[in-house]
């Protein structure tokens, strides 16, 4: 296992250090298990970030999307146990706002 030095406050030692013994752990495996927890939120990021640039390459290329307040509508009656049907897409064009 690779050893890192962490200079860290004052204050922030010692909250570490009274959030270790209140969760009865060692200061080590407390920050161990923050430095895992944040590392894996931010993959996930990434990871949605990634996804959300594929629909958005998918969408443009379509030139179609849902109306968001028709699919609003959609997902509250989905959500509810209501049958209804999915909503139409629109063309992307019909979605922008107006220049006034």
């Amino acid at each position: 296992m690779a050893t890192l030095s962490v200079k860290l406050p004052e204050a922030t030692k010692s909250k570490l250090q009274q959030h270790a013994k209140a969760q009865g752990t060692t200061t080590h495996a407390l920050m161990v298990s923050a430095i895992e927890a944040s590392m894996e939120r931010s993959d996930q990021k990434l990871s949605f970030m990634k996804q959300a640039l594929v629909a958005q390459k998918k969408t443009l290329k379509s030139g179609e999307a849902f109306d968001g307040a028709a699919l609003s509508l959609y997902l509250k009656a989905k959500v509810k146990g209501e049958k209804t049907k999915r909503p139409a897409t629109v063309k992307l064009a019909q979605l922008q706002p107006k220049a006034t």
